[in-house]
């Protein structure tokens, strides 16, 4: 629960789509967000792995497009708080651990997948962004923020441990309130175009005094 009105939430709750994911909607409603996803539904099918034994991991999102990987973990929060819990945060060292560094066997089922898939992407090199989110509807808080420090750098010794040729660049952010805020508004905001671009064509009519000619 938000302890302010957002319009973000507004839009979330009128998501459709995204109702049935239960508090993980909030980390696929942060993936559309934040990377522009428009089959939200094909995406979770995949990146959903939360439930029994996930290794405090709720969804894993990997773009080779955008040479992009998501590690996310979702809280939602029923009571009006000042902040999430830092060790909450913490957790997401567990799930790279499991993701990156466990055998492939002992890997629970419903992450054995998409940690595979990580791993392939991360052995060929084929992602340059790591992105590691703490996903919740509480205001941001130093206190997540330093836990999340160490969630990265815990994640780029593993990396480098691992995959010691590769050159990969973690990000660990707490994803509340404020950034959901920011991440919507910018979604409203118009882009302006001020370049001008010629384009060939084979043809076009000009439209002067509501006749038209054909150039």
């Amino acid at each position: 629960m938000s302890t302010t009105t957002n319009t973000w939430l507004a839009a979330l709750d009128a998501r459709d789509d995204l109702r049935k994911w239960d508090s993980n909607a909030l980390g696929l409603f942060a993936l559309v967000l934040n990377f522009g996803l428009e089959d939200i539904e094909s995406v979770a099918t995949d990146a959903v792995v939360d439930g029994a034994d996930d290794k405090k991991c709720d969804i894993i999102y990997i773009d080779r497009t955008d040479r992009v990987a998501v590690v996310v973990q979702c809280y939602e929060s029923q009571k009006a708080k000042t902040e999430a819990s830092a060790n909450k945060a913490a957790d997401l060292s567990t799930a790279i651990g499991w993701l990156i560094n466990a055998e492939i066997s002992a890997i629970p089922v419903r992450l054995r997948s998409q940690a595979q898939s990580l791993r392939q992407c991360l052995e060929e090199q084929a992602i340059d962004n790591i992105h590691i989110w703490f996903v919740h509807n509480l205001p941001e808080s130093a206190n997540v923020a330093k836990e999340l420090l160490i969630v990265e750098s815990n994640c780029q010794a593993t990396l480098k441990a691992v995959y010691p040729e590769g050159k990969f660049n973690v990000i660990a952010k707490e994803v509340g309130t404020n950034t959901l805020e920011l991440w919507y508004s910018e979604t409203l905001t118009p882009i302006l175009v001020t370049d001008e671009f010629k384009i060939k064509t084979k043809g076009a009519f000009a439209l002067r005094a509501n006749i038209a000619e054909t150039l």
